[in-house]
C-alpha cells in the first residue's frame, strides 16, 4: 500500500469489517440486551457524597471480575488525562488510571468479558496504537475494542502542548487517523503515508490483532459531523438519552442506524444509565436529592460544564442543564427504584432498538452484586438475556 504526497485525501483501502465477517466476540451475540459498565477507572459521579466511587487498582479488579463473571459483555473505562479544576492537582477528577495498561491487566484478569481503551485520538500516533491494541487484543485473546473520541477538554491539550482543534477538524483528523490505524493492522507489506498530518515511511506493526480484519470500534458522535463519522467508521455508536420518553429513544436510535445503513454499515447502538436500585423509587428519589442537593461538588461540576458547553456541539442549553445534574449523580440515564423498575426500564430501552447499555452505579461493587442478584433474574425471565453458565 503506497500513499501520495502532503495535502491529498487518504481512505483505508481494506476490507470493511462487518459483524458477519467478524471473528465471534461476546459484543454481538445474541443477547437482545447487552450490559457492560463504564469509568470504573475513574470517579463515577462529581460528588463528595460517603461511599462514593474513588477506585485504587483493587476495587478497579474487583468490579471487573465481578461483571466477568455475571457475563456482562463490555467495560469501558474513561479517557482523562487531566480533571474538571484548575490549579487544584490533588483534586480527586485528576486520579484516572490509563485505559491502555487498564486494558492489558484486565484482558489478563478476565475470560469473556470485551475489554475496551478510550483514546483521544490526537494524542496517540497511530503507529503506536496499531502496537498497543493488537499487543492487548492477543493478551485478551481476542476480547478488546477501541473507543475513539476526539475530546473536548481543552487543558488536557494544553499539557500536551497540542492544539484542541475546530470542531470539523476533529474529526477530519480522526478520518486520517483510523485509516492510518486500519491499514498499519492490514497490511501485508511495508506501507509509506505521507500527509498533512502523519509521516510514515516503511511502516510495519506485527503482530496483527487476533480480531481480523480489525478490532471493534465505539464512537460517540452528537453533532453532524460525529454522526457522520461514527456512520462511516464505528460498529457501536454510542448515544447518550436525553429525556425520559421512549418515543424520543426510538427515533434517536432509528436515526442513527439509518446513517449506518446509509453509509453501508448494520450499526449497533449503546447507550449508558445509572443505576439507584432501592425498595421504593420513592425512596431512590430521596437517595439521589441528598446526595446531588447536599454531596455536589458544585465547583467541579460548573468548571466541567463551562469547558464542555464551549467545546462541544450537538448538546443544547436544555441537555447541558440536564448533564449539570446528572454528572453529579452519575454517568447516564438515571434509573431509580426497585428491581422491577429498573428492568422495565431497561426492557423500554431494547425495545427502543437500543443494543447494550453500559452501567454506572454509586459503588460498583454493591451495585453490581444487587443487579445480578435482584435484577439480572427478571432480564433473563423476560428472554432479555440468556442465563450464563460462565466460560
Amino acid at each position: 500500500m503506497e500513499h501520495g504526497t502532503a495535502g491529498q485525501s487518504y481512505a483505508w483501502e481494506g476490507e470493511v469489517i462487518t459483524n458477519a465477517t467478524r471473528k465471534p466476540n461476546q459484543l454481538f451475540n445474541d443477547n437482545p440486551l447487552k450490559l457492560g459498565i463504564f469509568g470504573i477507572n475513574a470517579i463515577n459521579a462529581q460528588t463528595v457524597a460517603p461511599g462514593s466511587w474513588h477506585p485504587g487498582w483493587d476495587e478497579v479488579l474487583a468490579a471487573a471480575l465481578a461483571v466477568d463473571d455475571a457475563g456482562f459483555e463490555a467495560i469501558v473505562p474513561i479517557a482523562r488525562w487531566k480533571g474538571y479544576v484548575d490549579g487544584e492537582p490533588d483534586h480527586r477528577t485528576n486520579d484516572v488510571f490509563d485505559t491502555f495498561s487498564f486494558a492489558a491487566a484486565l484482558g489478563q484478569a478476565t475470560k469473556y468479558a470485551t475489554i475496551f481503551s478510550t483514546v483521544h485520538a490526537s494524542l496517540v500516533h497511530p503507529m503506536m496504537m496499531a502496537k498497543l491494541g493488537a499487543t492487548i487484543d492477543h493478551i485478551a485473546h481476542g476480547r478488546w475494542a477501541l473507543n475513539i473520541v476526539g475530546g473536548w477538554n481543552r487543558p488536557e491539550f494544553d499539557m500536551f502542548g497540542i492544539e484542541l482543534r475546530e470542531h470539523q477538524a476533529r474529526y477530519d483528523f480522526l478520518q486520517e487517523w483510523l485509516d492510518a490505524l486500519r491499514a498499519l493492522w492490514t497490511a501485508d507489506k511495508e506501507i509509506d503515508w505521507d500527509s498533512e498530518n502523519f509521516r510514515m515511511k516503511g511502516a510495519v506493526s506485527r503482530p496483527k490483532p487476533l480480531q481480523q480484519p480489525t478490532p471493534p470500534v465505539m464512537n460517540a458522535g452528537y453533532s453532524p459531523a460525529g454522526r457522520d463519522f461514527t456512520a462511516r467508521n464505528s460498529d457501536i455508536g454510542f448515544v447518550m438519552i436525553q429525556d425520559g420518553n421512549p418515543d424520543n429513544w426510538r427515533t434517536q436510535v432509528a436515526a442513527v442506524k439509518e446513517l449506518g445503513r446509509q453509509a453501508g454499515r448494520e450499526l449497533k447502538v449503546w447507550t449508558a444509565a445509572h443505576i439507584v436500585q432501592a425498595p421504593s423509587h420513592e425512596e431512590a428519589t430521596r437517595y439521589i436529592d441528598e446526595y446531588v442537593s447536599q454531596y455536589a461538588d458544585s465547583k467541579c461540576i460548573d468548571s466541567h460544564v463551562k469547558t464542555l458547553a464551549m467545546e462541544a456541539q450537538g448538546l443544547n442549553d436544555a441537555a447541558i442543564n440536564m448533564y449539570r445534574r446528572q454528572v453529579a449523580i452519575g454517568f447516564g440515564w438515571v434509573l431509580p427504584g426497585p428491581p422491577e423498575f429498573i428492568a422495565d426500564e431497561l426492557q423500554a430501552m431494547t425495545d427502543a432498538g437500543f443494543d447494550g447499555v453500559l452501567l454506572g452505579w454509586h459503588n460498583f461493587i454493591d451495585g453490581i452484586a444487587q443487579f445480578r442478584r435482584d435484577v439480572m433474574p427478571i432480564l433473563e425471565a423476560r428472554n432479555l438475556r440468556k442465563p450464563f453458565a460462565g466460560v
